[in-house]
């Protein structure tokens, strides 16, 4: 690992030299002219800052250890879209890394740029967490919050992980990582808007987080927008168009989305087989049943992610009874049907691009059952509230594990450690 590190440093300092110069010495006028802020501001923010580097760390080290993922893709196919005059079809992720290495076409400071950009969205995930359980500043809170940005699906084999599977946090799809905090308050202002109609800024909140959302990636916004509209049918039909123009904006882009990715028939060079058109086709369980074969497979891969919430509701059965509850179970549901359902043919069939939200889905159902938990924790038994924190805990362990996998193997799965390989070691 250490001469990994030394040959990236020396390749990228030989190629990028006066640009690392420039914000190397940007940044030392800066920690000497205010580090009586800069301290302040290190003990204020300590949490995000620990967020920052675990994250940072992650990625990083799968850079420097040239473990493949789509992070390494998707800055291949930003620079051979440029290359081409073109720009990828969901572009705000793919601006931020190009405006991040100077609007220069170098895939090599796109591939540094996304350790940085994710590394921050891992941090705004854990605001937008600490936004949705509005718990105090304390230390038992903070740290649960850390652990929640981290936790993975519990597996027994590693195979693999995402692509047609029902798992939680994503560490890998630099596309769909960004949704989840976009999502998670995404889920806190519609249910207030549900619940108490709406003043101008939450509207204008709206707007913007399902716009942003759609130039990420249009993947939550599929199932998010159709059921949203399904509760304001139910609940408060006078809203329907105050919605509609609401998420106008949002329609729109995903529009110009569709017609760019599809209709113009954008396919990377370097794709599976790139003289296969791709399009959107009907089906049911096909792409999950091709890594999936086994009913019990397809069990597992169901009840794997949401263990916790499951076990969690049989012990307090009136949290299914709150609106945010009813929200999330047709979003899971329908999440569900929509993935098994609807996929891209040709080249992308595989690549399970309509399946991506259902993590995001299960990590907002996980949370809310965490969040009610710490709630109403005083009326849990001792032994109660321990089986939850292990069952917590358990989950941030296999989410650590899945990062250490993804720095030493990228998503080559058979190489993982798990427990099968720990079970067949003994």
């Amino acid at each position: 690992m250490i001469y990994k590190i030394i040959e990236f440093l020396s390749i990228y300092l030989q190629e990028n030299w006066n640009w690392l110069l420039l914000i190397t010495t940007f940044l030392l006028i800066i920690l000497i002219h205010f580090r009586m802020i800069i301290g302040k501001s290190i003990r204020k923010y300590k949490w995000e800052i620990l967020v920052f580097s675990t994250s940072i760390l992650f990625f990083g080290s799968i850079i420097i250890n040239q473990s493949w993922v789509d992070i390494q893709l998707h800055c291949y196919n930003l620079s051979e879209s440029l290359n081409k005059g073109s720009f990828p079809g969901y572009p705000l992720y793919f601006f931020l890394i190009y405006a991040l290495s100077g609007f220069q076409n170098n895939s090599t400071l796109f591939i540094i740029s996304s350790g940085i950009v994710l590394s921050a969205i891992f941090v705004i995930k854990y605001y937008a967490i600490k936004q949705y359980f509005q718990i105090k500043k304390v230390f038992p809170s903070e740290l649960m919050i850390f652990f929640l940005c981290f936790i993975g699906v519990i597996f027994y084999s590693a195979e693999e992980q995402y692509i047609g599977k029902h798992s939680l946090t994503c560490f890998h799809n630099s596309t769909s990582m960004p949704l989840l905090p976009i999502s998670i308050l995404m889920l806190m202002y519609s249910i207030k808007y549900l619940k108490n109609g709406s003043d101008l800024n939450l509207r204008l909140k709206l707007i913007a987080l399902s716009s942003i959302s759609m130039l990420f990636k249009p993947s939550f916004m599929f199932i998010f927008l159709p059921v949203f509209i399904l509760f304001l049918l139910i609940m408060k039909k006078n809203k329907i168009i105050e919605a509609i123009i609401i998420f106008l904006p949002s329609i729109i882009i995903l529009a110009l989305e569709y017609l760019f990715i599809f209709a113009s028939e954008q396919v990377p060079t370097n794709s599976i087989d790139s003289n296969i058109d791709n399009g959107i086709a009907f089906g049911w369980l096909d792409v999950w049943h091709q890594k999936s074969p086994s009913y019990l497979q397809k069990v597992i891969d169901i009840l794997m992610p949401i263990i916790f919430p499951l076990i969690y509701l049989y012990y307090r059965p009136q949290a299914r009874k709150h609106l945010e509850f009813k929200f999330l179970l047709v979003l899971l549901i329908s999440s569900f049907f929509f993935a098994n359902m609807i996929y891209e043919d040709g080249s992308r069939m595989l690549h399970g691009n309509f399946k991506w939200h259902i993590h995001i889905i299960n990590i907002l159902f996980f949370l809310y059952c965490v969040r009610d938990w710490l709630e109403n924790k005083l009326n849990f038994s001792n032994f109660t509230n321990k089986l939850f924190r292990v069952i917590i805990f358990i989950h941030v362990i296999f989410g650590f594990l899945a990062m250490y996998n993804f720095i030493f193997h990228g998503m080559h799965y058979n190489e993982w450690f798990d427990p099968r390989r720990i079970i067949n070691l003994l």
